[in-house]
């Protein structure tokens, strides 16, 4: 990438996992240990955005507590690295507070989005702290946004076109703004759309590079703070690597396909990893922290390897590959495990069964047992393979589930915000990506009620009687209250303290001090842990200038083909100029049933009285209900009128 302007500090690279791997719900403060590159003397973790107490140990490490408050339920939490000043920032590694599950069932929802999607991936596009979705259409030539609600759910935000044949995709902050941008690989180019940070994106900017569509993988490879890319070309049997808008080809294997990043000898410079597909190997590529990378070491695996990740898979604290291997010259249909020795080499892989075809691979602990798992996407088998990890780098045998044809990529992310990972998956010849959720395990719902409330006339500077709303916790864990707000001209007190207990309810008073005439609204936010956080009540209310009193009147025991004798309603203006003012009986076929008269001359005074004065003639037995409509100050004053009440 091209400078887009001065850093003093490198782009922070959060290798995963973090460690632990997650936490148990309603468990102890803990120390958060991040390991990396880029780390610098005030480098902070994140939590979900919000900076931990951190501790600088080295370059590649880091450390944070984790008050017991931010983990007392099950929740998904994204965890990243700023550096001081707050940019530039990390990639986020999900953090998954929950617990443990005896199995893993996944269920399938199917969204419309571009034909041939060779490529998804999850981040929070929009910056609600919700995980949203990217697909690539290569037939179509665009890619598709779909934002997360936080409940599980999607809606497509937008679909934004390419140049002709993008292939895959990675997301990053390319001009560090702090907004989610895209990289796509095309044909001898990658594609960068920066984020408005709304879940829109800008224009392209093409990046020429030896390339062919392939594999997209970011990183700061020369530590100036600036995101670099690498993308493989498979024509060539090369590796492309682009720093400060300078392209620089290295040869690896035949065909490589898919391409990573870490740093596998421990010396703080980011290395590059290569599944070459025709020649049964990878090629690994250490990083000389200038943007310039080593000759390839050649570490052999299975026939036809195909898509490769790293992570630590038996907690040794050294990275390890996973690669989704369907055989080239021969089927494989394989997820190998390739175990790091910490000083760039790895030990002899070892395979497990999935799937015909396993193109798309991705690493996340899917049981919540604090070991991590790995999902891959099984292309011609039609199916996601999911082999729980046993913590020694060692996996279970594979599961699997449906999915719709095609799969060929996978992300993963924690979708409904209840502490367990979910999966999404795109499909090769299908116009649809798929979500596979795992059902709640012990989630807290809040639930307010009423939705909406509509405050009465009010004068301007009073308040009004409050209006209650019910906050209650239908879920299954402690409901932990961030915080209750009233907007505008709205107030509130409540009694929900910091959290509700399964079944709990609290009471949220709301008050309208209106300080402008006419239609008011706000909102009343409560901020938690529960899925679809923040909920909201919607508040209206109407303002007056008119302070009127009484509101009812009542002409008892009138004779019929009688008037009363007239009662008076007084009218206050409390604008500092008059206000015009009209009267009207409601309905008007009984304005002849309650005359009146009045002393305002059509304006209302300011800060002074006039007054109305309203009689009753009735003209049969019974009673009589009318209103009589004072219209003016900005709202619509109504006083109630009973001809002949009961006794």
């Amino acid at each position: 990438m091209a400078p887009c302007g001065a850093q003093t500090n490198p782009v922070p690279y959060l290798q995963q996992p973090v460690w632990p791997v997650g936490a148990v719900s309603g468990g102890p403060q803990f120390t958060l240990v991040a390991t990396g590159t880029g780390f610098v003397n005030g480098s902070t973790l994140t939590w979900n955005g919000t900076r931990l107490t951190t501790s600088y140990v080295s370059s590649t490490r880091i450390n944070a507590s984790v008050p017991a408050s931010y983990i007392t339920s099950s929740v998904g939490v994204l965890v990243g690295v700023q550096q001081p000043g707050g940019l530039p920032a990390s990639n986020g590694v999900t953090f998954e507070v929950g617990k443990s599950r005896t199995s893993v069932t996944l269920g399938r929802t199917d969204y419309t989005a571009g034909l041939d999607s060779a490529s998804i991936l999850t981040a929070d596009f929009n910056g609600d702290g919700i995980p949203d979705l990217a697909a690539v259409s290569n037939s179509q030539s665009n890619f598709t946004i779909l934002t997360g609600a936080g409940d599980g759910t999607f809606r497509v935000q937008g679909t934004f076109a390419t140049p002709s044949s993008p292939g895959y995709m990675a997301v990053g902050d390319f001009n560090n703004d702090g907004k989610a941008d895209l990289a796509i690989s095309g044909l001898g180019v990658v594609y960068v759309f920066l984020g408005n940070g709304d879940g829109t994106f800008g224009g392209a900017t093409d990046y020429t590079m030896q390339a062919d569509d392939g594999p997209v993988a970011v990183g700061d490879f020369n530590g100036d703070g600036i995101l670099d890319l690498a993308t493989t070309d498979p024509a060539t049997g090369t590796v492309a690597v682009m720093v400060n808008g300078l392209a620089t080809n290295y040869t690896v294997g035949s065909m490589p396909e898919g391409v990573t990043v870490g740093d596998f000898n421990h010396d703080g410079k980011l290395d590059l990893a290569v599944a070459n597909y025709g020649s049964a190997s990878l090629s690994i590529l250490t990083g000389n922290g200038d943007g310039t990378f080593k000759t390839p070491l050649t570490v052999a695996t299975t026939d036809g390897p195909w898509a490769v990740v790293t992570s630590d898979v038996n907690n040794d604290a050294k990275l390890d590959l996973l690669v989704a291997t369907p055989g080239y010259s021969q089927s494989e249909n394989q997820m190998v495990v390739l175990l790091g020795n910490g000083d760039g080499t790895f030990k002899t892989g070892v395979g497990y069964s999935v799937g015909s075809d396993p193109l798309g691979i991705v690493v996340g602990d899917f049981n919540s047992d604090r070991k991590l798992d790995v999902a891959v996407a099984d292309e011609a088998s039609n199916q996601v393979s999911l082999l729980l990890g046993k913590g020694d780098g060692t996996f279970q045998t594979s599961l699997s589930y449906a999915a719709a044809a095609g799969v060929d990529s996978l992300a993963a992310g924690d979708f409904n915000k209840d502490g367990s990972l979910d999966l999404a998956g795109s499909y090769y010849n299908s116009s649809s990506v798929s979500t596979f959720l795992q059902p709640s395990n012990g989630q807290a719902k809040a639930v307010l009620s009423p939705t909406s409330l509509l405050f009465p006339l009010t004068v301007v500077s009073y308040s009004s009687a409050s209006m209650p709303v019910t906050l209650t916790n239908t879920g299954t864990a402690t409901l932990s209250i961030q915080s209750i707000t009233a907007s505008d001209q709205f107030s509130q007190t409540n009694t929900c303290g910091s959290s509700l207990s399964p079944g709990a309810f609290c009471t949220i008073n709301v008050t309208f001090t209106p300080q402008h005439q006419g239609t008011q609204t706000g909102t009343l936010t409560v901020s938690d842990n529960a899925q679809g956080s923040p909920q909201t009540v919607s508040l209206q209310g109407q303002a007056t200038f008119f302070l009127v009193s009484p509101l009812s009147l009542k002409f008892k025991n009138v004779a019929v083909g009688t008037t009363s004798s007239p009662q008076t309603i007084s009218i206050y203006g409390e604008d500092g100029q008059p206000e015009k003012v009209s009267f009207s009986i409601s309905p008007s076929s009984d304005t002849s049933l309650f005359p009146y008269t009045n002393t305002c001359n059509g304006y209302v005074p300011s800060h002074a009285y006039c007054y109305v004065y309203v009689s009753y003639a009735p003209t049969g037995t019974g009673e009589v209900d009318a209103t009589l409509q004072i219209n003016g100050g900005g709202g619509l004053t109504k006083v109630s009128l009973k001809g002949n009440p009961p006794n």
